[in-house]
């Protein structure tokens, strides 16, 4: 406690390029701590919805922050890959943060597999209704008889370019690298 999500991008050698650290307080807004370069020194994070090292992927969605936000509605249920889904639409909060860039997600829908409980695609929808961004699940693994995602497909709209985001570690508890930033 509280909920903590930390997110390490390293280079093909192991060396790191940059972390996040979101954490989402009972009381509060989610705090992101961001930390850049080799020796992850703490820096400012300026948005989180721009791209991560020039890909598709953004901080906001490494992290699956939007699953914290207040507003949700079950819209159906739906089959997705041959699996039974709760379909959701999540809200961002009200008040915007102060310091970052207007937030791009006006809605995000999420299908959620009903038996595992767990996030299988999500897509994110601007003002106007379009479609930005989506994201699901290529594959699974399991650890601690959990099932954990091992492949995650983004892809932006409207250029349809795709990045693949391979998740190597899953590790319990908090990441002790990124450091608060204030």
């Amino acid at each position: 406690s509280p909920a903590t999500a930390s997110v390490r991008i390293t280079d093909g050698n192991g060396v790191p390029l940059e972390a996040l650290s979101a954490s989402l307080p009972a009381d509060g807004p989610p705090a992101f701590h961001y930390a850049a370069g080799p020796d992850l020194n703490p820096t400012v994070l300026r948005d989180p919805y721009a791209p991560v090292q020039d890909t598709d992927l953004s901080w906001a969605d490494a992290t699956l922050s939007f699953l914290w936000w207040p507003r949700a509605r079950v819209v159906t249920t739906d089959t997705l890959k041959g699996r039974t889904c709760t379909v959701i639409d999540v809200m961002p909060p009200d008040s915007g943060t102060p310091g970052q860039s207007a937030r791009p997600y006006e809605r995000v829908r999420l299908w959620v597999d009903t038996a595992l409980s767990l996030l299988l695609q999500a897509e994110a929808y601007d003002e106007q209704e379009a479609l930005v961004r989506r994201l699901w699940i290529r594959s699974l693994k399991k650890i601690d008889d959990r099932s954990m995602m091992k492949d995650m497909e983004i892809q932006s709209f409207p250029t349809v370019h795709r990045t693949t985001l391979r998740i190597r570690e899953v590790r319990r508890g908090l990441n002790d690298d990124a450091q608060p930033v204030d």
